[in-house]
């Protein structure tokens, strides 16, 4: 019930504003300070609102130009309409491609997590430049540095091959302590037909051989019979 009453009372709060064409624009309260910046009133876009086709072929006017930018929150100056002969997206501005990362991290964004205000036009490709795509901060280095630094290392390693190559030095080693044993030494002097004893082989006593397994128990009056398989 309680639930109910809030949800209630939340749908009369959003259609408490003025009716336009069918459609109901409320007044959206921004912060607990209960004021509306301005702005900030009109949620719903109407048909102008929205990018409309523009002709490449007629230039614009001072006027058009000027009520263009103002749709997008642009300065006269800075308004370039995408509309391209080969790829003609309408009256929507060409905006710089920009990632979030190259933001301000410190300024009061409306929009933390993508740092854009309320009403800022977004790039057209804004999808492959939020926080966790690309990033078009400025290199710390430039192209032709990066360059020189990468010829640098690589001419430093070649002449150091160089120097190695010319002038060989490998650890020192200690005379040799006792003959040298690799494993299957003895299969290499084995004869044909020759057996291997390891008794032989490993200096171990003979009479070894001779001892033979002690068993303790019996199986025999325990024999298995398959015919009293139950």
């Amino acid at each position: 019930m309680l639930r109910s009453r809030s949800i209630l009372g939340l749908v009369q709060r959003v259609l408490l504003g003025t009716k336009h064409k069918g459609c109901t624009s409320g007044i959206v309260v921004r912060n607990a300070s209960g004021i509306t910046p301005e702005g900030y009133e009109k949620y719903y876009l109407e048909e102008e609102d929205h990018v409309q086709p523009l002709d490449n072929t007629v230039p614009l006017t001072p006027e058009k130009r000027a009520r263009l930018a103002a749709k997008y929150n642009l300065l006269p100056e800075d308004y370039v309409p995408m509309n391209d002969p080969s790829y003609n997206l309408g009256d929507y501005p060409v905006l710089p491609r920009e990632s979030a990362l190259e933001r301000d991290p410190y300024y009061d964004w409306d929009d933390r997590f993508n740092r854009r205000n309320y009403g800022e036009p977004i790039c057209w490709h804004a999808a492959m430049y939020h926080p966790f795509a690309l990033d078009t901060s400025p290199l710390p280095y430039d192209r032709s540095q990066l360059w020189r630094v990468w010829l640098g290392i690589f001419a430093s390693l070649t002449v150091l091959m160089l120097i190695g190559e010319r002038y060989k030095s490998f650890v020192p080693r200690a005379p040799k302590q006792y003959p040298e044993e690799y494993p299957f030494d003895s299969f290499a002097n084995m004869k044909f037909n020759e057996t291997w004893d390891l008794f032989l082989e490993r200096g171990l006593n003979p009479k070894l051989k001779e001892r033979k397994q002690v068993v303790n128990y019996t199986f025999e009056a325990h024999q298995w019979d398959p015919k009293h398989m139950p």
